[in-house]
């Protein structure tokens, strides 16, 4: 299966979920390292000193090549995907490209990865723990292990139907496997994003079946159909 991993480029955890997908044979598409030798796009490459930028700027910089490049990859795998994941915490570009997979009827999960190791590597200069964090800044402990599980709450996220609290939900979810009743808590959207009843993928709008399974039903019928009619042609010449 292709799979999104919709996070934040300061989000340590999203490595180690990469990894964990892409270990159950997943074909993983990873925003910060997308292809070999490309380390994705970043505000900096066009402005060292973009986090000061006016609204004016920050428009304007939507428009440079380097932003089109990066857009257009990371849309091309969005569109591409089978389904997209959300690993908190992130922010507006993140939520915006799970909110796009919901609307397209992709499959949608949001991710609080709380049983993720994070490598030395992976955790970008944090302690991760009660001793002084340089890039926090405080001498008291990291923050970051904080900020994933002090989120505020988004009542929006139920347009994805599965929030998913560790590996094993993740695991379980991704192989179509149905999780206990607190992990899928419904959709807004309704039925055209709820499972396929014969399958994992998404249900067509109004029907209980996907688009697939709803064509292959259809040929089964329609041969039956065939068969029938032939067995009354049979009997009746008879």
């Amino acid at each position: 299966m292709k799979i999104y991993v919709a996070s934040s480029w300061r989000n340590v955890w999203q490595p180690g979920v990469v990894r964990f997908l892409r270990n159950l044979g997943h074909d993983v598409y990873d925003f910060k390292n997308p292809r070999p030798g490309d380390t994705g796009f970043s505000w900096s490459e066009i402005d060292q000193n973009w986090k000061s930028w006016s609204p004016e700027q920050y428009r304007t910089a939507l428009n440079h090549p380097i932003a089109r490049a990066g857009y257009t990859s990371d849309i091309t795998a969005l569109e591409e995907c089978d389904a997209c994941i959300l690993v908190q915490p992130c922010g507006t570009s993140a939520h915006l490209e799970l909110g796009w997979a919901c609307g397209t009827g992709k499959r949608a999960s949001v991710l609080f990865p709380l049983d993720f190791s994070v490598t030395r590597e992976d955790a970008q200069g944090h302690s991760l723990g009660n001793t002084a964090c340089v890039p926090c800044g405080d001498l008291d402990g990291c923050w970051i292990p904080g900020k994933l599980r002090l989120i505020e709450p988004e009542l929006m996220v139920k347009m994805a139907s599965v929030v998913l609290l560790s590996s094993a939900e993740l695991e379980m979810w991704v192989n179509g496997k149905k999780g206990p009743a607190p992990m899928f808590h419904g959709s807004h959207i309704g039925a055209s994003l709820r499972p396929c009843l014969r399958c994992t993928n998404i249900r067509a709008p109004g029907r209980s079946l996907c688009d697939k399974c709803h064509n292959e039903q259809r040929r089964t019928n329609a041969a039956k159909a065939r068969r029938l009619r032939t067995e009354v042609r049979r009997k009746g010449g008879g």
